[in-house]
């Protein structure tokens, strides 16, 4: 699958820089009194935009412009978790999106659900701009078929994973009711878990209202210091599913090992270096080999990387960046990203995306032990 490297890494730089600036000061919203207190709201948008074609095959399938339409809940965060607070009460809520992506008779209908986050970066009496960013399921109405639909070479399943970001901005009309307007970006792929697979890139404007059910109850506090000098240490083991080397070839198992170092540089942020150590059964000494039974090159990688972790509470969102050090592709640069959850104090779950070049090469799922 390839993605616009330039547009992925500008978004994903821009989120956690903002959302690392963020404050650790509140705010209590003054309402009138015949407003009750409710921290839920609902409300619409829709969407406007075009994905990106960057081949010819990929250009040849779009008929016209995307038109999605998303309807949506979502809660302020009261500030009973000292993450509400560090991040000046951002929203968590879960988005359904239906409509056209772009190429209605090669790709047909997108339908995608997906739980996401507001974070409030600048907040007025009337005013507020926010990221709101996310990621969860999506469905195409017609993947790639060889024999009914061999032109849709960029989505290659029915389900797909759906990432969503956007740069809101919110005008208040009256105590309930909100305008908004938006610049985001879209993304829809499987990971390379099964060919074709190029994904789709939908950057968008978007525009909408929001209906308010009351007015936030939102409590203020003081946060306690957390900074501490010790290092974290944790290991991670995971795996991938991947079809390679093209459309209907073999299915293989990647192993992944993570063993990273770290040190918490503020309430929501870490950073750290990592060691990651794979064995890629996909590895080939030519693109076009497919031969199962020669086993006289390596299939065992590895590289260090730094990482980065912004904390949502348990949830957290990693960034590596790193270097092969032992066989690694002809860049010699690769990147990981994606979620982890904290299940237990030492126990973590995680799933990310690594890629290089441009090029997604896999999903793997796994499981972490921290020290």
């Amino acid at each position: 699958m390839r993605i616009n490297s330039n547009i992925r890494w500008l978004t994903l730089t821009a989120t956690l820089l903002s959302i690392s600036s963020l404050s650790t000061a509140g705010e209590i919203i003054n309402a009138v009194d015949t407003i009750p207190v409710n921290n839920w709201s609902f409300g619409i948008n829709h969407h406007l935009g075009s994905f990106i074609a960057n081949q010819p095959k990929s250009e040849y399938i779009r008929d016209s412009y995307t038109s999605l339409t998303e309807i949506f809940i979502e809660k302020k965060t009261n500030g009973e978790a000292d993450w509400h607070l560090s991040h000046k009460y951002p929203a968590v809520g879960l988005g359904l999106i239906a409509g056209n992506p772009g190429s209605r008779e090669y790709i047909g209908n997108l339908y995608a659900v997906y739980p996401y986050i507001r974070f409030p970066l600048l907040h007025t009496r009337r005013y507020e701009a926010s990221i709101k960013t996310g990621g969860g399921l999506a469905v195409v109405g017609k993947p790639y078929d060889v024999y009914s639909n061999p032109k849709n070479t960029l989505i290659g399943t029915r389900f797909n994973v759906f990432l969503s970001f956007v740069l809101q901005n919110e005008v208040k009309l009256s105590e309930r009711f909100h305008l908004a307007a938006g610049i985001g970006i879209m993304h829809v792929s499987n990971g390379s878990t099964k060919l074709p697979n190029l994904g789709l890139n939908i950057p968008n404007l978007s525009a909408g209202i929001r209906y308010a059910l009351g007015r936030p109850n939102q409590h203020k506090r003081t946060l306690l210091d957390t900074s501490s000098s010790k290092i974290d240490f944790a290991a991670y083991t995971s795996i991938s599913v991947k079809q390679y080397p093209w459309v209907g070839g073999s299915y293989y198992l990647i192993n992944a090992a993570q063993l990273e170092a770290s040190k918490r540089t503020g309430r929501n942020s870490s950073f750290g270096l990592g060691a990651l150590l794979l064995y890629d059964r996909t590895i080939r000494r030519y693109a076009m080999e497919d031969r199962t039974g020669d086993l006289s090159y390596q299939k065992f990688q590895a590289g260090l990387y730094l990482s980065y972790e912004h904390f949502l509470g348990r949830l957290s969102i990693p960034v590596n960046i790193g270097a092969y050090l032992y066989n690694g592709s002809s860049s010699g640069i690769f990147q990981q990203y994606g979620i982890r959850y904290k299940a237990t104090d030492h126990v973590s779950t995680q799933l990310l995306l690594k890629s290089h070049s441009g090029q997604a090469e896999f999903i793997h799922i796994g499981v972490g032990y921290n020290f």
